[in-house]
């Protein structure tokens, strides 16, 4: 290739560059859900209270969180985090970050732009205090111990403030960031003074106690001196209560004091100004307990009242409100981990909190020699990425993590190999443990993988290289775990293909087969700080730190002698590495360079030509890694990634990620880059295109995407990504029906799986459909529709407040709006499909809601004719009232089907049993309403005219849904899951059967809040991927059956082949969640999919049914409080099933309310 080539899939790179972010389909920037991995210990709230800032000095994290702990950015300073501040219309943030004789300040704004840096020498005798305020004009006061400073956003110094001989405390900015208020003392006085944000002074007012911001006043806690004891008359000492505080109330403008506020005599003795703050209007007071409590007031002009103590899970270490009370946010410490929590002021209930921490950092990284499996390995977990199916395969666990640094997986990537501590892991395609390999005695006595672990050329086998004091072991096992071992004196270098080995030894090489036969040896010279090899073994190459290359054939003879270049500036140089590229042409060299004073003056990297002899020119970037073919350079440094030519040439602009690079690899055809990067992510881009597919998982979940917005993951992965656009934050959830496309990212990404695409693709659309949306309106660009409540009154003269008044505007951005729904306690109040209206705006004056017992949390949402819901809007409603309420069970059950070859033997019994077992809580309800269909009762025309049952029932009543019998997923495209009535023919299932939505519609749009179905069938939950394995039998298992026949496991084979098919058990993905939140019910589902549910003769019932019935006979019952709650339910009935079940059956919990929580009266 001559210098001037361009490789023809860099030219098509240079058109394709910017895509990404001119394919933003929603306008939104998609930002990772993680927490704080180190303590949080700042906690600052916009001006107007809809952000959160939380800081962690330990690493410099600075996040920035929506009110109900969405995450919307993160940025990472420079040194020790000192203090953030928002600018007073809460579109920008500084951090203040200190050295031991500098502080800098940085700007940023939502985006995680970084806008301007303030770097400022300090006097080391001065400290800084690390406040700073920022005002209007983007001006910024940052305080030291002597002095003001104020800085424009572009870093110039505007203003010197001093104050006498008084030191600084603390900055703020007050009325709407115009005045600069500094807190000033002295070792008997305290004070406050005022001025604008040009330096003018303004005021000074002198308190016994610092001030503190309080609604539009100041104010000052005051703890009355005196003395701790008091002596009798026999001199005896006898301790006083210490004084009750108060608090002084000032007007900022005149200095006058215009209120004594007496505190509680309760909280007498805390430390107030570390422990307490007031609402920034003034109307709440709230108070870090030692007990561990909070104490929250509320003021009326005249005093404290107690509104509630808030109990904690963890040690509260920081707290404050939102602006206008909305929220008091806390910072938690529990277990080594800080979150943040926000709470409702007026229950005390958790609004909501910030996600746990996935520290999961990435360390190495290895490819199938198809290129179609990658395996990430991290800090915790080790995860497996299916690139032609575009989904995550497995993650495993690492026990003893710091032994997994080499990994390697075969051709076809069926086999992961892992080194640990105890030996070589081998893992199968499900990510089961297949094996471990021992190490020879040998490599216990200080080897350690210094070389690769791979593949032998045939699959066959394992090669481990390491290294010790006494030379270079190689290692070579058969998959059945034989080994032999070969231990050599030097460096061993071994080529490409496995079967040639270079050994270096001082001046001496030697050539060897792989059985260690040396076949040739020779000597090089000259002076050498590294050496490299070249894949086939035929060239050798060593470099000096002058420096100069030198390059030799494998008979010793010295083929060049090449100089390199000088760089001004650079007293010395230290070789870092030397590296052929795969087909032994070009040599990339780095160098360190240093200064006179010894210190670090860069890191540069050279290109080298080995053929030629010549050196070609510098590269800009450090890290270079050559194509498989050798004919291209990818060079990255950051967030900066280069395609070069193979003699350095650049192809078009870099291209700039929104994480750093640390490591970058081509797939073995060279297709695509895979990359490590600082977020935890893996980034596959495709070369051809300049297509990127980010890859993300905490170890249980995961989820994929594109910068252009497009996403697919495990069920709950959504979790895991968030919109974020300026203020905003919202689940992926909310832009699914458009954004929800793993065919989209296929086909961008040029994988070769037309069946997997194929399939995908008619799953949106089955989607659509439900919707009633057609493709092209689901692909238009659109802003998502608004929606506010304007108003909310609750009034208290109706049954004490039992119902509330919302009224709201609706509004579409683009398109028009479709329908609105208002979900109580995630229950939707009209049906998973919601309200139809049209027009592009709507104003309701007066809807009403019925409220339930306790807190109602009251979301409002509208979607647009495009299939785009609005951002959520969220209040809250109380009602103290306790109401009993009525309960209804509705059971099927079939045993005997008109099939013969179909029969079960418990089903029915099981719907009987359950219906006895709730018809026994009469102390806990009013009524309870039974009705029962079994056999031959349970027909598709009597599944649809159940739901009358529910016709009188109210808000406050209680349903449980139980079916019981076989069920089955279709082999249709959609894979749709059916109960089979008594009547059906496993032939024609779609005129038959009933499917689930059939089912769960007698759930919808009933005016109960608390439902919750049971579903005792085969194959109930959602269908896992390949861990489905063969279908299960119970053998070794006396007594118990699956709930299957020959007929119907005929009839699977037909379907499925005896193994399933891994491209139709898919339904673990995101792309076959219900978007439409259903009918807010808990469901519980006795098995996985793929899975049988199993009955017992011992128990003469379904296994999950006697589970069910034990927990509600109290076996649940943790607390000891003689009520089952749904959690204990669950969490019981998920341990004990798989159990007894010989570990065949695992019950699952559906994600539709997946929140909800009450509870059952234990049964005795």
């Amino acid at each position: 290739m001559k210098s001037t080539d361009i490789p023809q899939c860099f030219l098509i790179v240079l058109c394709l560059l910017g895509a990404c972010k001119s394919a933003q389909t929603t306008g939104f920037d998609m930002g990772i859900q993680k927490g704080h991995t180190a303590r949080i210990d700042k906690l600052v709230l916009s001006p107007d209270g809809s952000l959160i800032a939380t800081g962690s000095t330990a690493d410099s994290i600075v996040k920035i969180w929506t009110g109900d702990c969405r995450l919307i950015r993160t940025v990472k300073v420079d040194a020790r985090l000192k203090h953030i501040t928002f600018s007073p219309n809460g579109e920008k943030f500084v951090c203040v970050s200190a050295g031991y004789t500098h502080f800098t300040v940085s700007a940023w704004n939502l985006r995680g732009e970084l806008l301007g840096t303030i770097r400022e020498e300090v006097d080391r005798t001065f400290e800084l205090s690390g406040e700073v305020a920022f005002g209007a004009g983007d001006r910024i006061a940052v305080a030291t111990e002597r002095e003001i400073k104020i800085f424009s956003l572009q870093g110039k110094l505007l203003k010197t403030v001093h104050y006498g001989k008084m030191n600084f405390v603390r900055v703020y900015a007050l009325e709407g960031g115009t005045v600069l208020a500094g807190e000033l003392y002295t070792s008997d006085l305290a004070a406050t003074a005022f001025w604008n944000f040009e330096g003018k002074f303004l005021r000074k007012l002198v308190t016994r106690n610092p001030l503190i911001p309080f609604g539009k006043h100041l104010a000052a806690y005051i703890i009355p001196a005196r003395p701790c004891y008091v002596c009798d008359k026999k001199g005896r000492k006898k301790s006083l209560p210490p004084q009750i505080p108060y608090i002084e109330v000032y007007d900022p403008i005149t200095g006058a004091r215009i209120n004594r506020i007496k505190l509680p005599a309760e909280i007498a003795g805390i430390d107030l100004p570390q422990r307490a703050c007031f609402s920034p209007d003034g109307r709440f007071f709230a108070v870090r307990i030692p007990s561990g409590t909070i104490a929250l007031y509320g003021y009326d002009g005249h005093g404290l009242g107690l509104i509630k103590s808030l109990e904690a899970r963890g040690s509260v270490s920081d707290l404050s409100f939102s602006a206008h009370s909305g929220f008091l946010a806390l910072v938690i410490h529990e277990g080594g981990i800080s979150r943040l929590e926000t709470r409702d002021i007026q229950s005390g209930g958790v609004i909501s909190y910030s996600p746990p921490p996935f520290g999961n950092r990435p360390r190495c990284l290895s490819l199938s020699g198809n290129g179609r499996v990658i395996a990430q390995v991290g800090q915790r977990d080790l995860d497996i990425w299916s690139l032609s199916r575009g989904k995550h395969l497995f993650a495993v666990p690492l026990e003893d993590s710091d032994g997994y640094d080499r990994t390697a997986l075969n051709t076809e990537g069926s086999i992961l190999a892992c080194t640990s501590r105890k030996g070589i892991r081998l893992y199968n395609a499900r990510g089961e443990p297949v094996k471990i390999l021992t190490y020879p005695p040998l490599w216990k006595k200080g080897f350690y993988p210094s070389g690769g672990l791979f593949f032998s050329a045939d699959g066959k086998g394992l090669i481990l290289h390491g290294s010790g004091r006494r030379g270079d072991l190689l290692v070579f096992w058969d998959l059945a775990g034989k080994s032999r071992h070969l231990l050599l004196e030097g460096r061993v270098y071994l080529n490409a293909g496995g079967n040639r080995i270079t050994v270096v030894r001082g001046d001496e090489v030697s050539v060897a087969d792989i059985s260690g036969r040396v076949v040739k040896k020779f000597r090089i010279t000259g002076d050498r700080k590294a050496l490299a090899v070249s894949g086939d073994g035929r060239r050798i190459a060593t470099a000096s730190a002058d420096p100069v290359v030198r390059v030799w054939d494998d008979t010793g003879r010295l083929l060049h002698t090449i100089e390199g270049p000088r760089y001004e500036g650079a007293k010395r140089m230290r070789v870092r590495d030397l590296v052929f590229s795969p087909n032994g042409k070009f040599i990339t060299l780095r160098l360190t360079l240093y200064r006179n004073d010894g210190g670090v003056l860069a890191y540069k990297s050279t290109l080298w030509d080995a053929e030629e002899g010549v050196f070609i020119r510098k590269l800009e970037h450090l890290e270079n890694i050559f194509s498989p073919d050798s004919g291209s350079i990818v060079s990255y440094n950051g967030r900066n990634l280069h395609y070069l030519t193979s003699y350095g040439r650049p192809v078009g602009a870099p291209r700039i990620l929104d994480a750093l690079l640390e490591k970058v690899s081509f797939t073995p055809d060279g297709k695509y880059l895979a990359a490590l990067c600082d977020d935890m992510t893996l980034r596959v881009i495709n070369v051809s295109t300049g297509k990127t597919l980010a890859f993300l998982s905490d170890g249980r979940e995961w989820i994929m995407y594109t910068p252009s917005g497009y996403f697919d993951g495990s069920r709950y992965g959504g979790s895991l990504l968030a919109m974020t656009e300026s203020k905003n934050a919202v689940g992926v959830d909310q832009f699914a029906l458009r954004n929800n496309r793993p065919d989209l990212i296929l086909r961008e990404l040029s994988v070769d799986a037309p069946e997997e695409i194929d399939r995908l693709y008619h799953q949106h659309l089955r989607r659509l459909k439900k919707w009633g949306l057609s493709e092209e309106s689901a692909v238009r660009t659109v802003r998502a529709p608004l929606v506010r409540i304007m108003e909310m009154k609750q009034d208290f003269r109706d049954r004490g407040g039992k119902f509330v008044d919302l009224r709201l505007s609706l509004r579409a951005r683009g398109g028009s709006l479709r329908s609105y729904n208002i979900y109580v306690n995630d229950v939707a109040l009209f049906g998973s499909g919601g309200r139809k209206i049209s027009g592009k705006e709507m104003d309701i004056p007066g809807q009403r809601v019925e409220l339930t017992a306790g807190r109602n949390k009251i979301e409002v949402t509208c979607v647009s004719d495009r299939g785009v819901e609005s951002l959520r809007a969220l209040t809250y409603a109380y009602y103290k009232k306790e109401a009993k309420g009525n309960l209804y069970f509705l059971g099927f059950g079939v045993s005997r089907y008109r099939d013969s070859a179909l029969n079960l033997k418990y089903a029915g019994k099981d719907v009987m049993d359950m219906a006895e077992l709730f018809s026994r809580m009469e102390e806990r309800y009013n009524r309870i309403i039974v009705k029962t269909y079994v056999d031959s009762e349970v027909t598709r025309e009597k599944i649809r005219k159940a739901k009358s049952l529910f016709d009188g029932a109210g808000v406050d009543d209680t349903v449980v849904l139980f079916i019981a019998g076989h069920g089955l997923h279709d082999n249709d495209s959609a894979r749709t899951y059916y109960y089979l009535t008594s009547d059906a023919d496993i032939k024609r299932l779609s005129a038959t059967a009933a499917d689930f939505d059939m089912i769960e519609d007698l759930l919808q749009g009933i005016r109960p809040r608390k439902k919750l179905f049971l579903m005792d069938t085969c194959e109930s939950g959602e269908v896992e991927d390949e861990k489905s394995g063969i279908i299960a039998s119970a053998e070794g298992l006396r007594g118990v059956r699956p709930r299957t026949s020959r007929a119907l496991s005929i009839k699977v084979r037909e379907m499925r082949g005896v193994r399933m098919r891994a491209v139709t058990e898919d339904r673990d993905r995101f792309i076959y969640n219900d978007l439409q939140r259903r009918s807010g019910a808990v469901v519980l589902s006795s098995s996985r999919g793929g899975e049988f549910s199993y009955e017992s003769d011992s128990y003469a019932n379904g296994l999950f049914t006697e589970e069910i019935i034990n927990a509600l006979k109290g076996r649940a019952d943790r607390s000891r409080d003689r009520f089952v709650s749904l959690r204990e339910l669950k969490e019981y009935v998920i341990k004990t099933v798989p159990k007894i079940s010989g570990n065949r059956q695992h019950p699952t919990v559906d994600r539709d309310n997946l929140s909800a929580d009450w509870k059952f009266p234990v049964v005795k």
